[in-house]
């Protein structure tokens, strides 16, 4: 080979392997970029779950809070119904202490002499005895003859020695007739299961009837004595009204819109009575059957 040509056949040597280099240069660059960008994607992804991470660590600690609120407010719960239990047993035997109290001053009344003593009605009595006091009724011998008259038509000196309280009454009463509901609404609810478990069967129409006829009685009687309460306390606006001791429930106080006063406590009447009414219903589909 002469001169020229080894320095022609250099000279291409080195242009193709400048031009190859470029070649391989090219290749490397679209590889850097792309990893460039997956990794780019990849730091984004990883930002987003850390900021969920976070997200739910607080979610996780606020539920670890409100968990142990929620056990000490149960815990506070279960204290207060302790307290509250505690408190209704120390006010039921307070309420049994004073009602045996009352109850002996009552008992101590009869038999005591009085040279007067007045009633509510304004008549004074001489020369007096109280033969019996029962049922909030006090009976008294005098010399013009016997009187009975609600303890709550008593006289001041009556009451005060009865230890007499219209609101302590009207409470006390309420307790006996509402224990008395409850007892009844009981062995309502009792018999039937064990009827039917003693005797294979349901109670009878007639049993049943029997025990709405004993609830409606023990409701009249509620009835009435609310009635007299409000009657005690308001005897110049109930003057004259039709009041139905038999059936109070059809009094014309209750049904009657002439005779409706505006007074506080016809509520409670209406409440009785409405029960008193469902019952009677209820007592005709049993007679009926």
């Amino acid at each position: 080979m002469n001169f020229p040509a080894f320095i022609f056949f250099s000279r291409w040597q080195a242009l193709s392997a400048v031009c190859l280099l470029g070649c391989a240069g090219c290749v490397p660059r679209s590889d850097y970029e792309a990893l460039q960008k997956e990794n780019q994607e990849l730091q984004k992804s990883v930002d987003s779950l850390h900021v969920q991470t976070r997200q739910l660590q607080a979610q996780l600690i606020a539920a670890q809070q409100q968990q142990a609120m929620v056990v000490e407010l149960q815990k506070r719960l279960e204290e207060a119904k302790q307290q509250t239990n505690a408190k209704e047993e120390e006010m039921r035997q307070l309420q049994e202490r004073w009602e045996k109290f009352k109850g002996d001053r009552r008992k101590a009344m009869v038999g005591r002499q009085f040279g007067e003593v007045a009633i509510g009605d304004g008549r004074v009595l001489r020369n007096a005895q109280i033969n019996a006091l029962e049922d909030d009724m006090i009976s008294i011998r005098h010399e013009a003859g016997i009187v009975k008259v609600p303890l709550a038509h008593g006289g001041d000196e009556l009451r005060w020695l009865a230890c007499f309280d219209d609101q302590d009454e009207a409470d006390s009463l309420r307790r006996v007739r509402l224990n008395q509901a409850k007892a009844l609404a009981s062995q309502l609810k009792v018999s039937r299961p064990q009827a039917e478990d003693s005797t294979g069967r349901m109670p009878s129409s007639s049993e049943e009837a029997a025990m709405l006829r004993q609830t409606i009685t023990t409701q009249r009687q509620s009835l009435n004595a609310a009635y007299q309460r409000l009657s005690s306390e308001n005897a110049s606006a109930l003057r004259g009204v039709d009041w139905n001791s038999t059936r109070p429930e059809d009094s014309g106080l209750i049904n009657v819109f002439a005779q409706r006063r505006a007074l506080l406590g016809l509520g409670e009447l209406d409440s009785l009575a409405a029960a008193i009414k469902a019952n009677l219903r209820k007592l005709h589909d049993l007679e009926t059957k």
